[in-house]
């Protein structure tokens, strides 16, 4: 679910630097409650997706990721207190590309944080509660998409159409085109379909990040091809992988 579902191969082998999968801990009655208070209009947008027992299997993976040391990588769950711990993220971490997208658009990072850092610490710093920097430079639309792969036009582009405040500039934000790119289908993912990353694309012209993700997509199947893969995945997140 993580790696093809969601994105995490292109952290693991392209070039995002953050994935993030969402774990939910309702009890089936909490849902049922839910969806009994909704109206016939919302029920019908509701879509249910096959979890495949992912919230179970990280509680697995806790218990034995000690003996998985990774290199160059963080993994990690997150809970959020705002829904009493009801639900959590899976936050996986290519440092090396969070260290270069820190680079890459230092500015940009360096006017929010007010002084100068060193972009790979910072990045080994990425799941560090205590981290001065991250909660500093993660307060808008523009760096969460720089961090998360979308890319820096498309980062400001959804900046620019839904975060505008300034009445004289809401005529110019609502005619920002945009589409979302995503493809392949979300459920029953393989290495044959899975999608590139879901995200918005602005603009008219030809989105380089969407054209990036489909030919990283060729070179991982490409890397699994003939192999186990749950073991070449631990492979290359210990660093052992015979590439």
């Amino acid at each position: 679910m993580l790696l093809l579902e969601e994105g995490g191969a292109y952290t693991l082998f392209g070039s995002k630097p953050v994935t993030e999968c969402n774990l939910y801990y309702y009890t089936q009655e909490e849902v049922d409650e839910y969806l009994d208070s909704l109206s016939d209009e919302e029920k019908a947008t509701v879509t249910e997706f096959e979890r495949y027992h992912f919230e179970e299997n990280w509680d697995k993976w806790e218990n034995v990721q000690s003996k998985y040391p990774l290199k160059g990588f963080l993994l990690f769950r997150e809970f959020d207190g705002e829904f009493d711990n009801k639900q959590a993220s899976i936050v996986f971490v290519n440092i090396f590309n969070l260290a270069l997208a820190l680079q890459e658009n230092y500015m940009l990072f360096y006017k929010l944080y007010e002084k100068d850092f060193d972009p790979l610490y910072e990045a080994t710093q990425y799941k560090n509660k205590d981290s001065e920097f991250w909660p500093k430079v993660m307060v808008n639309a523009v760096t969460h998409g720089v961090i998360y792969g979308f890319g820096i036009d498309n980062s400001w582009g959804f900046q620019w159409k839904h975060s505008t405040q300034k009445e004289e500039l809401e005529q110019i934000s609502d005619n920002i085109i945009f589409r979302f790119c995503n493809e392949g289908s979300i459920n029953n993912c393989t290495l044959k379909n899975f999608p590139i990353p879901t995200f918005a694309s602005y603009g008219f012209k030809e989105d380089t990040k969407v054209l990036q993700y489909k030919k990283e997509r060729e070179y991982i199947q490409k890397l699994y091809k003939g192999k186990n893969f749950v073991e070449f995945t631990l492979q290359s997140l210990m660093g052992e992988a015979p590439y």
